[in-house]
């Protein structure tokens, strides 16, 4: 039995890595820095995406868009209603505090994908390491 090795230049990998004789060079790696500069730039899951990585991406898109929109919702109910009640208040107080740790725990996720963008240690969505920068 033959094992044939192929190197491969940087910016290609051997994918499909099956059990398969012939293995060739032909998938094109992900670039670590279209994914670092996506997410420091524009946040909400784009890196991801770009990377290969859809379910993160979409949960993140969700995470950040969430707080926003329910921000929004808030603002045109408490602008339209026009009730001044405690209740209507303390409700209003309670799904900000909501909507502060919701920010919170998205800006501690934008914070740690930096840097795990940064120090390559997300792989594409097919478990190919990213191309350096």
């Amino acid at each position: 039995m033959c094992i044939f090795t192929f190197l491969c230049n940087e910016s290609n990998s051997n994918y499909p890595a099956s059990g398969k004789i012939e293995r060739f060079c032909v998938y094109k790696r992900k670039s670590q820095l279209a994914g670092f500069l996506l997410e420091f730039l524009l946040g909400f899951g784009i890196g991801h995406l770009t990377v290969g990585r859809i379910a993160m991406g979409v949960c993140k898109l969700i995470l950040g868009m969430t707080p926003l929109i329910f921000k929004i919702i808030v603002c045109i109910v408490s602008a339209v209603s026009g009730d001044k009640s405690d209740a209507t208040f303390s409700s209003f107080l309670i799904l900000n505090f909501l909507l502060i740790f919701m920010t919170m725990a998205y800006g501690i996720w934008w914070f740690v994908d930096i840097f795990m963008f940064a120090f390559n240690k997300y792989p594409d969505g097919k478990g190919i390491d990213l191309k350096a920068w």
